[in-house]
């Protein structure tokens, strides 16, 4: 796959997190219908604990973005070895996923 490729994957990973948890289709449901009201439902991912599911390129990228927004980020990997990786404050393996996906606020 092409550089350029990844970096828009990457970035299309990011829009996506932020458009589900704010909610960016409610508002363009409103845009269309040349309206404005707030959302009731509309968060913000300041301070959440997002769990990564994968810590390769996209997984990495998207932490690293994540981060802008003081998050918590956990990383999921099958095989999990104990050296740290950039931008995850976490790294786990099957062990712990039940857990985490219990306790994460965005995966």
């Amino acid at each position: 796959m092409a550089a350029a490729d990844m970096g828009r994957r990457r970035q299309i990973r990011t829009y996506e997190t932020v458009a589900l948890y704010r909610s960016f289709s409610v508002y363009s449901h409103h845009q269309a219908a040349h309206t404005w009201l707030p959302s009731d439902n509309c968060g913000t991912i300041y301070k959440k604990t997002v769990l990564i599911l994968g810590t390769g390129d996209i997984g990495s990228s998207l932490a690293h973005r994540l981060k802008a927004f003081d998050t918590s980020i956990i990383g999921f990997r099958r095989h999990p070895n104990h050296r740290a990786l950039p931008d995850f404050d976490e790294v786990i393996g099957s062990d712990q996923l039940d857990l985490k996906l219990k306790t994460a606020d965005i995966v």
